[in-house]
């Protein structure tokens, strides 16, 4: 049995010239009832070479929502406050695992790491980025809130929060609220926010490349 299991995720490889290397790991974490491939077209719009891309599946597979919806942990009204931490925690670990044997498959111990997520996502992002032992160079939460004490985290981390003004699945005051407690704590936050509802837009991921460049 193994110790360490993974999740599924798909991967988009850069192509490698000469004596260059991968420069840079994006994680991507979906939001609450999609899947891996959701995320992983994103690689299209970064215009930012070099960058090893690997979409995570999320575990709880989502029965009434199709066959190819996923979650990282349940909400809604059947949600109980210590399931959801068994959840979070139990998603975490997977994704930690998940990491870890990324790192080993494409050899990139010594490689940036960017961990990025939609709505759900986000949060699973920002929960591991302020908990774990993890090093990132940065994370990025799009349309999403917190469900972590910033104050978890001494040495200060790289954000990108982004936030849709008509949002009407998680409302921009919880943009508002995740820009703020991030900065109270001393974290570097670059917040941006968009005349669009519960999604990612062509501004948000010029705006994401910028600030990938940013914190190279």
């Amino acid at each position: 049995m193994n110790k360490n299991p993974h999740l599924a995720y798909t991967s988009i490889v850069p192509e490698i010239k000469g004596n260059s290397s991968i420069r840079r790991v994006i994680i991507l974490l979906h939001g609450y009832g999609s899947n891996m491939k959701d995320l992983a077209s994103l690689s299209e719009y970064i215009e930012d070479d070099g960058n090893l891309y690997v979409s995570i599946n999320a575990p709880i597979k989502l029965v009434d929502f199709g066959t190819q919806s996923f979650a990282w942990f349940e909400i809604g009204a059947i949600e109980d406050m210590e399931q959801r931490k068994y959840s979070v925690q139990k998603s975490t670990d997977l994704i930690l695992n998940t990491i870890n044997h990324i790192i080993n498959v494409f050899n990139t111990d010594s490689t940036p790491i960017v961990l990025a997520g939609f709505s759900q996502g986000g949060m699973m992002a920002m929960n591991i980025a302020l908990t774990s032992d993890q090093n990132f160079d940065g994370v990025a939460a799009l349309s999403s809130r917190l469900i972590t004490n910033p104050s978890n985290k001494m040495n200060n981390l790289n954000f990108f929060i982004s936030h849709g003004t008509k949002d009407n699945v998680i409302d921009i005051s919880e943009g508002h609220n995740t820009r703020d407690l991030l900065e109270r704590y001393g974290h570097n936050v670059k917040y941006q926010e968009y005349d669009m509802g519960h999604e990612i837009s062509a501004d948000c991921l010029t705006d994401f490349t910028i600030w990938l460049k940013s914190i190279n």
